[in-house]
């Protein structure tokens, strides 16, 4: 599986781009034959958005943009983290 992270500037326009990451997703699965997860970084909650920060980085068109994006989920998945290991901990009695 190839995973695809892709950061929108455009938060007014967020169903549009939601609509073709998903169709961009599912026409690289078809001509690669092999399954392609595409999401919008910036749309879904921040716990979700840091096993995406990139491995490998593609294409970049504002190294800022990206420093703060990448800085304000990390902090803001260390601020989650106590709270949601003591869910899980919880949930599954350990």
């Amino acid at each position: 599986m190839i995973s695809i992270s892709v950061f929108i500037f455009h938060k007014s326009r967020r169903t549009v781009y939601s609509i073709r990451v998903s169709r961009l997703s599912q026409t690289l699965s078809s001509k690669l034959r092999i399954p392609v997860d595409a999401r919008v970084l910036n749309f879904g909650p921040s716990i979700l958005s840091l096993p995406c920060n990139p491995r490998k980085l593609i294409i970049e068109r504002d190294e800022e943009v990206s420093a703060k994006f990448a800085e304000r989920t990390i902090q803001r998945y260390l601020d989650l983290k106590p709270l949601v290991y003591k869910g899980i901990k919880e949930a599954f009695g350990g």
